[in-house]
């Protein structure tokens, strides 16, 4: 049953890319809220990471920036890194089904989602896993756009053209290994999750943000990271952030407190305290080692 659903929604998703150009939200430079008298399904959202985000059952709408978007099946959207957004039905008594990829590194997770009208939204157990050169290229296009504070026709249209590749990849998967639950799913989790950490240790990171993207609980999410890596995924983000910074502050070009703020930690002093307890030297103990053993 899982194996039709993602075939008829990828199918659908790669029609709706080559008929239509691909919608593209970015952050808004102002705080946005819901439009008035409109009620999303969940709370709305900010994720630091891109999300692929299409309809192919029902009807529904979707709040981006504070607008709201009626959803066209098979049409995907693309969600940018912390532009805001939430789900809502369109109709009050009819269900809608969602097909939801967030781009967090090297891999992919295709999950399905459906939504009932006085019932708590689930996610079909199985996902589709996708491991291509394609991921990376969307990825990386995702990343670009985002640093350029601007959508440009031609990356819009190269980002398309990446994303139905990476659909036909997915449906070339799903021929090959089918979709994916149980222990498989875990370890992708955790890979995921791995490279979601190394590309944005440096922004605001919560557990939920990174469980909501991947469809999975806070909970469990932690409890399959911390056995597959001994730490659970706050610790590994400390941990993640001085290992950057003993790498900066080696290479000699920038002040404790721009290095701080470059790894993700705006307080100077907090930063100082967690180096310490983290490395057993301060960062300016550790910078003096660093020159006295190059000397």
């Amino acid at each position: 049953m899982s194996t039709e659903i993602y075939r008829d929604a990828l199918t659908l998703m790669a029609r709706g890319l080559q008929n239509a150009p691909l919608k593209i939200f970015r952050k808004s430079s102002v705080e946005t809220a819901a439009p008035t008298g409109l009620t999303p399904t969940f709370p709305i959202g900010r994720h630091c990471a891109s999300e692929l985000a299409m309809l192919f059952e029902g009807q529904a709408a979707m709040i981006v920036e504070g607008r709201r978007h009626e959803l066209a099946l098979g049409e995907p959207l693309l969600l940018l890194p912390y532009a805001s957004h939430a789900e809502c039905f369109s109709s009050k008594n009819r269900p809608y089904k969602l097909l939801w990829c967030p781009f967090a590194g090297l891999s992919a997770g295709f999950s399905a989602s459906v939504y009932e009208p006085g019932k708590a939204r689930y996610s079909i157990d199985k996902r589709l896993l996708v491991k291509t050169d394609s991921v990376l290229k969307v990825f990386s296009l995702c990343t670009k756009i985002e640093e350029a504070g601007e959508i440009g026709d031609l990356d819009s249209a190269r980002l398309q053209a990446e994303i139905l590749l990476l659909t036909c990849d997915a449906l070339d998967s799903l021929e090959s290994n089918g979709v994916s639950s149980g222990q498989e799913l875990a370890e992708h989790s955790v890979q995921q999750t791995l490279s979601f950490i190394e590309e944005n240790y440096a922004r605001r990171i919560s557990v939920n943000d990174i469980a909501q993207l991947l469809r999975l609980s806070p909970n469990y999410l932690n409890s399959i990271f911390r056995k597959a890596t001994g730490k659970p995924i706050l610790r590994y983000v400390i941990d993640a952030r001085m290992e950057a910074a003993k790498k900066l502050l080696a290479e000699g070009q920038m002040p404790v407190k721009g290095i701080a703020r470059k790894v993700g930690i705006s307080d100077p002093l907090y930063f100082c305290r967690l180096f310490k307890a983290r490395t057993g030297s301060s960062p300016t103990d550790f910078l003096a080692q660093e020159r006295q053993g190059k000397g």
